[in-house]
């Protein structure tokens, strides 16, 4: 009996708690806000000069600093690299093969680690500037945009409304 009375008195509270006032007033309504991309977390520009490349064995790699990538979107989110090309303004998605030269990326907690590899074991010499973009993306925002092909540049930034 006693079982009984608790939950009709824990119901009975929630009930009142919860319950709509009857002359159905609102609270106030604020200003609309600006459209954006609040689910990005961010993008970022890196131009990385051919001085700036470490060396490990006929590996080159750098890394990059970037604390918008927090332990979130290591573990849910995602983090997409795009090369600007020296000759135009497009993007190519890494990881890509480009002149015998295999181009990646890791990254982990407040870190992008970019990779360059040569097929056949040969040195690599770089003699231009490299700039990428990196785009740390939320799992809701991957998750609301489900047919976003993440590899296209131009497709990721339409649907992220990122600006150049």
């Amino acid at each position: 009996m006693k079982t009984l009375f608790k939950k009709s008195f824990v119901l009975f509270l929630i009930l009142t708690t919860f319950s709509c006032s009857e002359d159905g007033a609102t609270g106030a309504t604020g200003q609309a806000g600006a459209d954006g991309n609040a689910n990005v977390i961010g993008t970022t520009d890196f131009t990385i000069l051919p001085t700036d490349w470490q060396t490990l064995g006929n590996l080159k790699y750098i890394n990059l600093q970037n604390n918008g990538i927090t332990q979130s979107i290591v573990n849910s989110g995602i983090v997409m690299v795009y090369q600007k090309s020296n000759t135009s303004n497009s993007y190519t998605a890494l990881p890509f093969s480009y002149q015998g030269i295999d181009r990646g990326f890791t990254f982990g907690l407040n870190y992008l680690q970019i990779t360059l590899s040569p097929y056949n074991n040969s040195s690599i010499s770089i003699t231009a500037n490299t700039t990428i973009r990196a785009v740390i993306i939320s799992a809701s925002n991957r998750i609301a945009n489900p047919n976003v092909n993440w590899n296209n540049y131009k497709e990721v930034k339409n649907a992220l409304k990122l600006k150049d």
